[in-house]
């Protein structure tokens, strides 16, 4: 599952900021703000993957062969998408104010780096452990096991001693367009700008992988690259305060619509792939399309919200 990737403690509650003139809350916003919606729909995301997992898991031969609760958390896979979002978004709000200063890189690092490699180093070494003593083969070279454990951001689906842990090198490509550009402002937004412009560009032009594989395994040629722009995008809407009145309850509306109507898209339009029994869908940019739109208006809506006071949190 991605990682979590949480605000800096709260300096300012954002109710108490409203004691403060306009300009000023504008400038102490970023980095002090522990928004709470934010974090609640993090968690409704990660338990949408959980149980999408859990029905997989249940669906394939060595368990139930079936699923015996249906196919309702079908849509959970959707729960990527928001997250990558969230990424692009959290990641802005920390670190806007670091672009350009390399004197702040270092901290940087080290704390993305105790975000992701501590935790994920200590269960892949308890897999690892148990299919040793089970017997079973890692069937990894050793510079496959280096990438694995490394995360080395270059395919979607490099070999991984944690199956779940793609989605950590998307996020780790992230980390390092931020960290570049927190170190040098011109070379990050040069590089994070052919990145992302490349993106479509590798997609039309790359083979699908062999196999079933709808699209080219390259990371930066995945649609759902755009889905970390969606996120910087809510960020900057939050920041330039241009949206109020009514919006975030109409953009909350939006978003919901949005995942609704892609769940429904998934239904009618599958591009399958074997898992098992179990069947994963996976239609390329129609998941951002919906999914990541749908992640955007709603972080867009839930966090101008709660800095309007409109949302209440406890």
């Amino acid at each position: 599952m991605p990682s979590a990737i949480a605000l800096s403690s709260t300096a300012i509650s954002v109710h108490d900021s409203k004691l403060l003139d306009e300009p000023r809350r504008k400038v102490l916003w970023i980095g002090c703000y522990m928004l709470k919606t934010i974090q609640g729909m993090r968690a409704v995301a990660a338990l949408l993957v959980l149980l999408m997992h859990c029905q997989a898991t249940l669906a394939v031969g060595r368990t139930f062969g079936s699923f015996p609760f249906g196919r309702i958390f079908d849509g959970g896979e959707m729960g990527v998408d928001i997250f990558f979002v969230i990424s692009g978004f959290v990641l802005c709000v920390a670190h806007q104010s670091d672009i350009g200063r390399p004197e702040r890189l270092k901290r940087y690092v080290l704390r993305r780096f105790w975000r992701i490699f501590p935790a994920f180093w200590i269960v892949s070494c308890a897999v690892i452990f148990i299919k040793l003593v089970l017997g079973r083969s890692l069937d990894l070279s050793p510079g496959e096991l280096v990438s694995a454990l490394m995360l080395i951001p270059i395919h979607v689906f490099a070999e991984n001693i944690l199956e779940v842990a793609w989605t950590l090198r998307f996020e780790l490509l992230f980390y390092l367009l931020i960290g570049l550009m927190i170190w040098n402002r011109r070379v990050g937004f040069g590089v994070a700008a052919i990145t992302f412009a490349a993106t479509p560009i590798l997609y039309l032009s790359l083979e699908p992988v062999p196999g079933g594989w709808p699209q080219p395994s390259l990371i930066v040629a995945d649609p759902r690259m755009w889905e970390f722009l969606l996120g910087i995008a809510a960020a900057l809407i939050l920041r330039s305060g241009v949206i109020k009145g009514a919006w975030p309850i109409l953009m909350c509306a939006a978003g919901a619509l949005c995942l609704f109507a892609g769940i429904i898209l998934e239904d009618m339009t599958p591009i399958e792939l074997g898992y098992g029994s179990y069947k994963l869908t996976f239609p390329e940019w129609e998941r951002v399309l919906f999914a990541g739109s749908g992640g955007f208006l709603l972080v867009c809506g839930l966090s101008l919200g709660e800095m309007a006071g409109r949302f209440r949190t406890p």
